[in-house]
C-alpha cells in the first residue's frame, strides 16, 4: 500500500493511496473541500494509521491531522456491484436449468478485512430457496486481496425470483453489505429428461429423504444447503438410489445442489418432524 499527495482541479492537491491497481487507486480525504489545496505532508507512519500536518479550511494555517487505516469491500462480477443495487441473472432460456455466476469480494482498504457473517454470504428475501451460494475460502482478506463466491440461480417455475445477498463485515462504512438479485426461466411443458428422472421424495420428509438417480453407476456430487446457504452436507454416490438422512437438520427448507459431469440439477426439500 502506497500514500502521496495529488493534484486534480476538483479537489487541489490532496491525499490518496493506491494498492497498484486502478480500483484500489483513490482519493482519501479531500481536507479543504473544493478545488483548494491543502498540501498535506506526513510526519509520521504506524502500523494501523499515520501523522500528517495539512492546511485547513478555517484560516488556522497547518494543523495535525490522523489518519486511521480501516478495511473497504469492493464487490465486482463483471463490473463493479454497488451496495444496495440489483444484479441480473436475467431469463433462463427453454432446457437451461440453472445459471451459475462467480463474484469477486476485495479488500482496497487499508487494514484487514474480516467477514463475519454466519454463514458469510446470506441468501434471504422473498425468494432464497431460488438462489444457492458457495462460500468464500477465506474469511479474512489483508489489504489487496480478494477471494471469490458463486451464485446459482435456479428455479422450478416460470416466474421472476428476487432475493437478497448480505455479506457482514467489520468495515465501518458499511457493516453489513447487501445488494439484490434477480432472475426468470422459461418453463415448456417437456422438460430435460433427467431432470424429471431425478427423483427426491418423501418431500416433506422428518427421517431419511431418498434421492434416486436416473444413470446408475455415474458418478452424482450432492451437496445440501440450508435456506441461508450454509453447507450441511457433501457427498459423492455412484448408487441407484441415495438415503439421506435429515433427522439431524432442523425443520424448514434444503436446496440439493446435485452435480453429473457438466449436469447440474436443483431440488428442494422440506424437513418437518
Amino acid at each position: 500500500m502506497a500514500f502521496f499527495n495529488a493534484y486534480e482541479p476538483s479537489n487541489g492537491n490532496e491525499l490518496w493511496r493506491t494498492d497498484g491497481t486502478t480500483d484500489g487507486t483513490r482519493l482519501i480525504e479531500d481536507v479543504i473541500p473544493g478545488a483548494e489545496s491543502s498540501n498535506p505532508a506526513f510526519t509520521q507512519i504506524d502500523s494501523i494509521y499515520f501523522l500528517m500536518s495539512a492546511n485547513t479550511s478555517d484560516s488556522k494555517g497547518r494543523e495535525l491531522w490522523r489518519y486511521d487505516f480501516e478495511p473497504s469491500m469492493l464487490v465486482t462480477q463483471t463490473s463493479v456491484i454497488a451496495d444496495g443495487s440489483t444484479f441480473d441473472f436475467g431469463t433462463l432460456p427453454e432446457g437451461t436449468l440453472s445459471s451459475e455466476k462467480t463474484f469477486t469480494i476485495k479488500n482496497n482498504g487499508d487494514a484487514t478485512l474480516t467477514l463475519t457473517g454466519s454463514p458469510v454470504i446470506i441468501i434471504a428475501g422473498t425468494n432464497p430457496s431460488d438462489f444457492v451460494a458457495t462460500q468464500p475460502a477465506l474469511t479474512s482478506l489483508d489489504a489487496g486481496k480478494s477471494v471469490t463466491f458463486t451464485i446459482t440461480f435456479a428455479s422450478t417455475t416460470s416466474s421472476t425470483k428476487t432475493a437478497t445477498v448480505e455479506i457482514p463485515n467489520n468495515y465501518s462504512g458499511a457493516a453489513s453489505f447487501t445488494f439484490n438479485v434477480t432472475g426468470a426461466r422459461v418453463i415448456s411443458s417437456i422438460e430435460e429428461p433427467d431432470a424429471l428422472l431425478l427423483k427426491v421424495y418423501p418431500n416433506p420428509a422428518s427421517e431419511i429423504v431418498t434421492i434416486s438417480f436416473p444413470d446408475a453407476g455415474e458418478t452424482y456430487t450432492v451437496e445440501v444447503f440450508n435456506s441461508i446457504g450454509a453447507l450441511m452436507n457433501k457427498f459423492e454416490t455412484t448408487q441407484a438410489e441415495y438415503k439421506l438422512p435429515v433427522s439431524n437438520l432442523n425443520n424448514g427448507f434444503y436446496i440439493l445442489r446435485i452435480h453429473k459431469n457438466k449436469s447440474l440439477y436443483i431440488k428442494k426439500i422440506t424437513v418437518r418432524k
